[in-house]
């Protein structure tokens, strides 16, 4: 086994960072990411001093052709010679890239998370150990800095979660390269490392040395503003959520928020919005448009990829969008049977003598007023209907408008029109004067709809 300078000051280090904040105990199975870097040779040698049990995991992404394979024997070796246990995998970076479509480095990333978290589950690992420092703290919150991601992209690298840990979160890279001299340690050197042509290189290089002349201890300042932010982000969130929950109410798979949410003055009302609606894929500028809406009229509309708002007269809606559907449906004069939008409609020609006005759910035309095929589609700007008792034709917008239906159910509602194009219902109950049933009236058209399948049915003013 390998003789350690002394009682290396920095294996104490690592132990009281590991017990004080409880990241493990000697009794978990751990798992060590190790590329074979001085980062993460410097944690597997810290592991085995302070007498953990822990296994390796080595990604071989085929990037540098003999170095890689070069890594990937080192970390063997170096396995080998302290009898751990070695996981390795080889993966064709270059042509998953391409499959993904994604950047090389992030391809990289979820090619390895992936693979470490099957091992994980496969072989009962308690934390997977990562070989982030301060240093890469302090890099990632300049860059999250100079992409403008908010207070969530400042906290920097948490240094323990659910199921990864990074115990070497205590120290940074000049302590790193110390323990390495001081101990004779071996490692692999990434010629990618000496570029600039990468963001974080570009910040290694040149401007953190430039802060550190200005403040030697620039990562440790920067690692206790990143906990602070932390925690400040917790807070905030908890207390951002239960305002936002007052406000909220979930009914029928919607989530219905109250008009009141506008009382709030709007520099308070805009990061609670876009806080509360950026997990359902809406965007800042969307989040901003929807705290303006205050005085917008009921029909204000924002999308995201996989959900709808729509502003109401009581404030908003949001729901997940609904699956794509045919936006029609053929009826024939032997059609028994169509569903659409959730709507199931039975229709059968019955005699004059079976008629029940009034029936609930059912609508009755006369079949001889009618040219076949008959289209069942949902209602579009322009449409028109002269309701039963009606002289003149009537917008259907403004009958949706006269009987509040919600701008969130305007779209799914549907006609009935026959083959010249004319409307002969609005569902679920307004026939047409030119299809209506009169003494003359023979063969009778009944279309019934099932109620428990009418997801928004029309409903009148009392």
């Amino acid at each position: 086994m390998l003789t350690f300078v002394k009682s290396n000051a920095m294996v104490s280090e690592f132990e009281h960072f590991v017990k004080k904040n409880t990241l493990f105990t000697r009794k978990h199975k751990l798992l060590l990411a190790t590329s074979g870097g001085r980062d993460s040779v410097c944690l597997f040698h810290l592991l085995l001093q302070s007498g953990f049990s822990f296994s390796v995991a080595h990604c071989n992404f085929g990037l540098r052709e003999k170095d890689s394979n070069n890594d990937e024997k080192f970390v063997k070796a170096l396995c080998d010679k302290h009898q751990i246990t070695c996981h390795t995998i080889r993966f064709d970076t270059l042509a998953m890239a391409e499959k993904m479509q994604a950047g090389i480095q992030e391809t990289a990333r979820i090619l390895r998370y992936q693979w470490f978290d099957s091992i994980m589950k496969s072989h009962n690992y308690s934390k997977l150990l990562t070989a982030h420092h301060m240093g890469d703290n302090t890099e990632t919150m300049l860059i999250n800095l100079l992409r403008s991601t908010g207070i969530s992209g400042l906290h920097g690298i948490p240094f323990n979660t659910e199921s990864i840990c990074r115990p070497l979160m205590f120290t940074d890279r000049n302590s790193i390269d110390n323990f390495i001299l001081k101990n004779k340690l071996k490692y692999r050197e990434d010629a990618s490392n000496a570029s600039d042509d990468y963001l974080r290189n570009s910040i290694r290089h040149h401007v953190i040395p430039a802060l550190e002349k200005i403040e030697p201890k620039t990562n440790q300042s920067f690692f206790k503003s990143s906990q602070e932010i932390a925690e400040f982000e917790t807070l905030s969130l908890y207390l951002m959520d239960q305002t936002w929950q007052s406000f909220c109410k979930e009914e029928n798979a919607q989530l219905h928020v109250s008009e009141s949410i506008f009382s709030i003055p709007e520099n308070i009302l805009a990061p609670l919005l876009f806080y509360n609606l950026r997990p359902y894929g809406f965007s800042r500028a969307q989040t901003d448009a929807i705290c303006g809406a205050k005085k917008t009229a009921p029909g204000f509309k924002q999308f995201s990829a996989e959900w709808e708002l729509f502003r109401e007269r009581d404030g908003f809606i949001l729901r997940k969008k609904s699956l794509p559907e045919k936006n029609l449906k053929k009826i024939s004069e032997k059609t028994k049977k169509v569903v659409l939008n959730g709507l199931t409609i039975d229709i059968q020609k019955i005699d004059k003598k079976a008629v029940k006005l009034g029936q609930s759910n059912c609508l009755f035309f006369d079949s001889g007023k009618i040219t076949y095929p008959l289209i069942i589609r949902p209602w579009k700007a322009g449409d028109k209907i002269q309701a039963l008792g009606m002289k003149g034709r009537k917008n259907i917008s403004d009958i949706l408008t006269d009987r509040k239906i919600p701008h969130a159910d305007r779209e799914t509602q549907l006609v009935i029109i026959d083959q010249t194009n004319k409307i002969l219902a609005l569902l679920p109950d307004i026939v047409s004067e030119t299809c209506k049933l009169d003494a003359q009236s023979i063969a009778i058209l009944r279309i019934r709809m099932n109620p428990a399948k009418f997801v928004f049915p029309i409903t009148t003013d009392k």
